[in-house]
């Protein structure tokens, strides 16, 4: 595809992501404006006519939605609009039902992903371009080279001919039983509403398929007049626009398998150079690593097996993360592990901070709070809903508690740092008893995250 010249709308709310798209999208030859908003969005299309696609991020977090804006575009202009998410497919499908779309592209996904579903977006516009180029001269031009008009009655006779080289008399002489059967229903009931009706059906001709619109009208009580149209090219129009989005829909199901495959074969190298290293404290930072991917690979699992690939129950992935750690630390079988988890569907969004949290936490607990083998305790993990819109996260163990010294909120360590950005992204209150060991609590807002 020629991309000189192209002009596309990138609306990104992230500003980083939005910067790495445009330089890769300018390689390819793209001219390329980056907004940040849907209003900015729609400002944009009003006041400048040049472009020609719209990339478009559903979530731009407060104000209006991509969807929003793309409805609002498509009310003022006719342009190819291909989302960017990072929802699956059969939630993506949902949100976006009642808008003309042209592709939407899973983030992260690579950039061949992303220019393949860009190009596919211009040839399916432009198929459908001519596909409604053709729907419009149907309805304008009634009487035109190429139409047959006969005139049916009730039984399928036919009874009037405008083409003299048709010899046939009823309709059974041209179709088979089915569709003869068909279209005396519809004859009967165009009659009886004296409505007009439009069908659509094919017939073979010198061995090839050729499709009919057929308008169907009232002409008096007993027959119609029927006026058949070859619309064999844009039934064609319509089959290669098919095909380009079912193209689409495989490239999209093997980028699920493949980012699955990338994130196992992150996790086994990790493993893998761990088990090199013996017991030292870089192979213990490469174990929790890979800790921390298989975290991630549990909830993509799981979202791609949920059927709406954005919501997972919290309490068995976090049992799952749980059992997980409990694995990798199997030398400490002194230590006793505990959950209670309240069985609650969690967006992805909320989920995944929630398990890293989790995951930083129990391991700590596992490393630090018992330092003597032999004499462990025991680890709580706990999940519940304290109050309406609110959740409460609990990691706890009756070890030896934290150095007094250090504030988990400022301290510099990578995991409590990691923990505490975290919490800050969930909007969460947070707090650590030191009475009998460790105790942190949680109070993370459902909504609004």
């Amino acid at each position: 595809m020629e991309n000189k010249g192209k002009h596309i709308l990138l609306v990104e709310d992230e500003a980083v992501i939005a910067l790495a798209q445009k330089q890769t999208l300018e390689r390819y030859g793209f001219r390329v404006d980056t907004v940040c908003s849907g209003e900015a969005a729609l400002s944009h299309i009003t006041t400048e006519p040049s472009f020609d696609l719209v990339l478009m991020d559903i979530d731009l977090g407060s104000g209006m939605s991509g969807t929003e804006a793309a409805k609002a575009i498509l009310q003022n202009r006719s342009l190819p609009i291909v989302f960017l998410t990072n929802h699956g497919e059969a939630d993506m499908m949902e949100r976006v039902r009642d808008i003309t779309r042209y592709g939407y592209v899973l983030k992260n996904s690579g950039n061949s992903v992303l220019l393949s579903s860009i190009e596919m977006a211009f040839e399916l516009f432009e198929a459908n371009r001519k596909a409604q180029e053709s729907a419009e001269k149907l309805k304008t031009i009634f009487t035109a080279l190429g139409d047959r008009v006969f005139v049916i009655d009730r039984q399928g006779r036919y009874l009037e001919i405008a083409d003299e080289t048709f010899t046939s008399t009823v309709l059974s002489d041209v179709f088979d039983s089915k569709l003869t059967a068909w279209f005396i229903e519809v004859i009967a009931k165009v009659l009886e509403r004296h409505a007009v009706e439009m069908i659509e059906y094919p017939l073979m001709i010198n061995d090839r398929e050729v499709w009919f619109l057929a308008t169907i009208s009232p002409l008096d009580s007993k027959s119609v007049v029927w006026v058949a149209r070859d619309i064999s090219k844009r039934k064609a129009a319509e089959q290669e626009a098919q095909r380009l989005v079912k193209e689409k829909e495989l490239l999209l199901r093997e980028v699920h398998h493949r980012i699955k495959n990338n994130m196992a074969t992150i996790a086994a190298v990790l493993d893998l150079q761990a088990s090199m290293l013996g017991e030292n404290d870089t192979s213990g930072a490469l174990l929790e690593a890979r800790n921390r991917v298989h975290g991630m690979m549990e909830l993509y699992h799981r979202l791609y097996g949920s059927g709406d690939y954005r919501s997972v129950d919290a309490a068995g992935y976090l049992q799952a993360l749980f059992d997980e750690i409990k694995v990798s630390y199997s030398l400490r079988r002194d230590v006793e592990y505990k959950s209670t988890l309240e069985a609650i569907t969690l967006d992805a969004k909320i989920l995944f901070p929630l398990g890293m949290i989790a995951n930083e936490l129990v391991t700590n607990a596992i490393k630090y709070a018992f330092p003597c083998h032999g004499k462990g305790g025991s680890i709580f993990l706990g999940l519940e809903q304290a109050r309406e819109g609110e959740l409460l996260l609990t990691v706890a163990d009756n070890g030896i508690g934290m150095d007094p010294s250090i504030d988990p909120k400022t301290s510099r360590g990578f995991g409590l740092s990691l923990v505490a950005n975290l919490a800050i992204q969930l909007r969460s209150k947070w707090s650590l008893s030191r009475e009998g060991g460790s105790r942190y609590r949680f109070e993370i807002p459902i909504g609004g995250v």
